[in-house]
């Protein structure tokens, strides 16, 4: 998986810390960094869609985040990591959609962690189920199930325009899936968390209008792993 990354930071020496740390990364992951540096924000390419941008705050004439919202501007769906060495500014990067916040007193440890997140968020996105008939094999991205319905061994692959039949108990299904954000909200259904609009009750209600009762005895676990999925 290659990854487009910008980098912009008005120290050259920061600059270069955090090209190198990702370019290490690099050669530990599966992923590679296509990386463009950039030592003046008024020079970064805002045609340029990247997967990745790591903008430093504290910069003069156009600061970070006001550099964030000229992204946001062109790409809605931008993925941020800022960078700062005024830990009290963590609040206002999030008001932004920060992706991660990295505190440059920290810098090896925060930007391993943040870009060791984003890879792990890339796969998620990335990761395809293999459904498989007579005729063909099919991959289903996994970001486009909103949920797996098992009835006995039928399962019924939920996805946003299409819905799929296979032979399969709720013990294989979750044998074979190799991501963590589906939820198992009671004996039938695996919920993809990212459709989730809230849990209300015993009820898990999804952002498309359904709905799906939870047991008793599992609220509290469903609630659990809900909340452990949003702290990813």
């Amino acid at each position: 998986m290659i990854i487009n990354c910008a980098v912009v930071d008005d120290d050259i020496n920061d600059l270069n810390r955090i090209t190198k740390l990702i370019n290490g990364l690099s050669r530990e992951s599966d992923s590679s960094f296509d990386i463009d540096c950039c030592d003046n924000p008024n020079r970064l390419n805002l045609n340029k869609q990247y997967d990745l941008y790591i903008l430093d705050i504290d910069m003069p004439e156009i600061n970070g985040f006001l550099l964030a919202n000229k992204i946001y501007e062109i790409n809605p769906d931008a993925v941020i990591i800022f960078c700062s060495s005024h830990d009290d500014l963590v609040f206002d990067s999030f008001k932004l959609n920060a992706f991660y916040f990295v505190r440059k007193g920290f810098l090896k440890d925060d930007m391993v962690l943040a870009l060791r997140k984003f890879i792990a968020k890339c796969f998620m996105l990335n990761a395809e189920y293999i459904y498989k008939t007579n005729q063909s094999i099919i991959k289903i991205p996994m970001k486009n199930i909103i949920y797996f319905e098992v009835s006995g061994n039928d399962l019924f692959i939920c996805t946003d325009t299409k819905e799929y039949h296979e032979r399969k108990s709720m013990k294989q299904l979750k044998e074979d899936l190799h991501i963590n954000y589906f939820i198992q909200v009671n004996q039938n259904y695996l919920i993809n968390a990212n459709y989730i609009d809230e849990i209300s009750g015993n009820k898990v209600l999804l952002k498309n209008g359904l709905s799906f009762d939870i047991p008793r005895r599992s609220i509290k676990d469903v609630r659990n792993e809900y909340l452990k999925f949003l702290s990813r």
